[in-house]
């Protein structure tokens, strides 16, 4: 890209080196250059980027270049893991060790001799680890490291050794077998074996034996503890039947025969080996998934050689209690155990019959629990709560009274003689009542009034001399012109009473208004008597009076009074208020 002479330097260069160009310029494209670095024996070694220019007198451009400077000397590589004599090492371990900086990689050897004349394991490696696989048990190896670079090699390290573990195999066996499969749908179907051996996998082979009248129509598979599924066998040998084999990795490939069609040792579908290096603990699983309706079968044995890395110590009566921790061998298989192996004995469902009475009234303290015992044991049981922690003794049937309300835990243990059970609990709350409460809202226009209620499920209400029940939480009630009178109750008295006075009033007719010397008044439900009082437009009472109903009617006269703006002041049974009126 130039079209000019160019000058070749370099740039960004440690202390000491030198970098010239052969030739130290161009001017053709195409020209061969070529940079020599020397005396990099003077520069401390390491990583450095230098800069190669091109410039000439209208352009230039820069290249970017990594030169690491690296010496033929090495500090001696430490071992680390395992530790020199190390014993019980995996047959599958990972080696490492410290790295050098000088160094670029690492031969590996691993033999099993101290003089190395028998190598088992040959490798170069860009990391300070290496895992190895497949070690023979129960064996002593000798391991080394040596580094090296793109100048040289070191020298091997200080050797190790360490002793391999020692693997057992045993045999584990489901006990949930035989299973069917049905001939109806697509069933799956699943086996399950449980080991308490917490130790690594070494290998694992697999025995089953299965009825089927179409094997194609199956996918079997083993799920490990931690998850990891292998296939066995996954729609194979068509319309041929039946399997009684052991899948083992080591084996071949199985051929479909007639019946069984698959049988003797023989390789699974997946690799068994993928289950190397985990966990034995847990529960393993053989799912069987018959994909095709009208076939059936059953699934009859299903068992598994775990080889692990370690002492298999031995469960004889199948109950997850090592035989050396057993206090009680030879359980019955399926029998729920405790730690010592020792079977546990729980109370039957719905073996208690628990009522509560909660109290009568806040602070009583009158609650009860009773408790009811379908099988006749000798219980204790056992009641914590406010107030209360109390162990007793019952065959039957008990009682606890005089309880506050709050939260409380009843245990149950018991015996028949021979036996003790497992303790049984239950949470239980008591409750009391709670205090009357009552609410009330007027309506806008005066007519209605609402009771929000709360503190009982039945309230008894006294509305203007009347009782009703009735059960809430909210009620409504018509007012009547004049006073109305409600008390509200509930069957508990100690939870108090609730009283409340409406007043409703009526609207009278004043005619005429102006007036001259006299008014007439009609008043709501034509009441006899009135109380009366007027006032003039100062706020001075001018007269009060009662007044009686004189055809329908309260007469009211003003003689004397001079001509002005008067207020009448009204209390009857049904009308309360002040009303102006004028005389002329």
């Amino acid at each position: 890209g130039f079209s000019e002479t160019v000058i070749f330097t370099a740039s960004n260069l440690p202390s000491g080196l030198n970098v010239t160009f052969t030739p130290a310029t161009a001017t053709n494209d195409g020209t061969s250059v070529v940079a020599t670095v020397s005396n990099t024996g003077s520069v401390t070694p390491g990583i450095y980027p230098i800069t190669f220019s091109a410039a000439g007198n209208t352009q230039s451009k820069d290249i970017e270049i990594d030169l690491h400077i690296q010496e033929a000397s090495f500090n001696p590589v430490n071992l680390t893991v395992p530790t020199d004599l190390a014993e019980g090492v995996s047959t599958s371990p990972l080696l490492s060790w410290e790295g050098d900086a000088n160094s670029t990689s690492y031969d590996l050897e691993v033999a099993s001799d101290a003089g190395f004349t028998t190598i088992v394991v040959s490798q170069n490696t860009l990391l300070t680890e290496y895992q190895i696989e497949d070690l023979v048990p129960d064996t002593t190896y000798f391991w080394r490291v040596k580094p090296r670079n793109n100048c040289g090699e070191g020298t091997f390290s200080t050797a190790f050794s360490f002793s391999t573990v020692t693997v057992e195999c045993a045999l584990f066996s489901a006990i949930d077998l035989p299973i069917d499969i049905s001939e109806t749908g697509t069933p799956t179907i699943t086996s399950r074996i449980n080991v308490i051996n917490d130790l690594k996998v070494a290998d694992v082979n697999v025995r089953l034996q299965a009825d089927h009248s179409f094997l194609s129509d199956l996918l079997i598979t083993l799920r490990s503890p931690q998850g990891t599924e292998v296939v066995l066998v996954a729609n194979s040998c068509g319309s041929a039947r039946d399997i009684d084999a052991i899948f083992d990795d080591n084996a071949v490939d199985f051929i479909c025969n007639n019946n069984p069609a698959i049988s003797g040792i023989v390789a699974p579908a997946g690799s068994l080996a993928s289950l190397n290096g985990e966990s034995a603990l847990g529960e393993w699983v053989l799912t069987v998934q018959d994909l095709f309706d009208a076939d059936g079968g059953s699934l009859n044995i299903f068992e598994l050689e775990l080889c692990l890395e370690g002492e298999i110590l031995p469960d004889s009566d199948g109950d997850g209690v090592f035989d050396s921790d057993d206090l009680c061998p030879d359980t019955p298989i399926g029998t729920e155990v405790d730690v010592d192996g020792c079977p546990v004995f729980r109370f039957a469902t719905g073996n208690f019959s628990i009522a509560l009475e909660s109290e009568s009234c806040r602070a009583n303290n009158d609650a009860q629990i009773t408790v009811v015992a379908r099988d006749a044991l000798t219980y204790t049981a056992t009641l914590s709560g406010p107030g209360i922690n109390s162990t007793d003794q019952f065959t039957s049937d008990f009682q606890w009274l005089n309880l506050s309300s709050g939260s409380y835990t009843l245990c149950f243990t018991a015996t028949d003689g021979t036996n003790t059970y497992e303790e049984q609990c239950f949470d239980v709350v008591i409750t009391e009542p709670e205090p009357l409460s009552v609410f009330s809202s007027l309506s806008p226009d005066g007519e209605l009034v609402t009771l929000n209620l709360s503190g009982s499920l039945i309230y008894s209400l006294e509305f203007n001399g009347k009782v009703r029940l009735e059960e809430g939480p909210e009620i409504q009630l018509s007012l009547m012109p004049g006073l109305n009178t409600l008390k509200v109750s509930t069957p508990q008295e100690c939870q108090g009473v609730y009283e409340e006075s409406f007043f409703t009033s009526g609207d009278p007719l004043i005619y005429p208004n102006p007036f001259r010397e006299e008014l007439s008044i009609a008043l709501p439900n034509e009441e006899e008597i009135a109380e009366f009082a007027i006032f003039d437009y100062e706020g001075r009472l001018v007269r009060s009076d009662l007044n009686r109903r004189h055809g329908g009617e309260i007469q009211m006269r003003f003689e004397g009074l001079p001509a002005g703006i008067y207020f009448i002041q009204i209390r009857s049974v049904t009308v309360r208020g002040t009303y102006k009126v004028i005389k002329q």
